[in-house]
């Protein structure tokens, strides 16, 4: 399910046993109306790998995250990534199974850092940016997906692992907001602001000064922090925003 997390709703399957195919699809389907098909990658190691850009703007590789698996359960399903109550509601996030900094020799942390500064760049995304990674039994990572959000609570994976490099919590938080009040006083301070750049400006003027505003046109409030997002997600209810001028 394209809209989903947690592996909610998906299957792995291998038409074994009289698996039906048409009841992972309706499955899947019961989650989101627009689905993605994959194909299995074989079971060799599946990690987590992220980079934080430097004040220079180059990327770094964290430490990695390692989940282990097994040939009877091959892949992450929900029950491996939440805890829930007796009414199936997420209570926390598990916590075995894992091991950061993951054992990765120099050769496999070339092709990771490789897929991730690739990724970060090629998505668009700033500050930071987390990956899903398989790798197949002869070594070759392959692209899960992306993660682009992150609490910075303490067990936060970016967090985690920047505490695998010995950074801490709140140097991680701090060093990321200040770098983004000063992308933000940077624009502000631009000679000329034309159209949207207005718009957007005139937004993030009002996020940090608590104004929410009244009137005028409806547009989503963008991230300070991490990769933007000009669009809300559904369900959000339309935040308003004045025009500048």
């Amino acid at each position: 399910p394209c809209n989903e997390d947690n592996s909610m709703g998906i299957t792995l399957y291998t038409g074994k046993d009289g698996q039906s195919l048409d009841e992972a699809l309706e499955t899947a389907f019961s989650f989101d109306s627009e689905v993605l098909c994959e194909r299995y990658i074989a079971l060799g190691r599946e990690v987590r790998c992220s980079v934080l850009e430097r004040e220079d703007g180059s990327l770094e590789l964290l430490p990695c995250l390692e989940y282990f698996l097994s040939e009877e359960n091959p892949i992450r399903a929900s029950k491996d990534k939440l805890v829930t109550d007796s009414r199936g509601v997420p209570v926390t996030v598990t916590t075995g199974g894992r091991k950061c900094p993951a054992d990765i020799d120099d050769t496999l942390r070339e092709k990771l850092e490789h897929l991730a500064t690739r990724s970060h760049r090629a998505l668009g995304c700033r500050d930071y940016s987390l990956y899903d990674v398989r790798i197949d039994p002869q070594g070759e990572p392959y692209f899960l997906e992306a993660c682009l959000y992150c609490s910075f609570a303490p067990k936060s994976v970016i967090v985690g692992m920047s505490a695998g490099k010995g950074t801490e919590q709140r140097e991680v938080f701090e060093t990321l907001v200040n770098r983004a009040i000063a992308r933000q006083k940077r624009a502000a301070e631009a000679p000329q602001l034309l159209g949207m750049k207005a718009v957007r400006m005139r937004l993030l003027g009002r996020r940090s000064s608590g104004d929410a505003g009244s009137g005028g046109c409806t547009a989503p409030l963008p991230l300070l922090l991490g990769t933007e997002v000009t669009g809300s997600s559904p369900g959000d209810a339309p935040r308003k925003a004045e025009w500048p001028g």
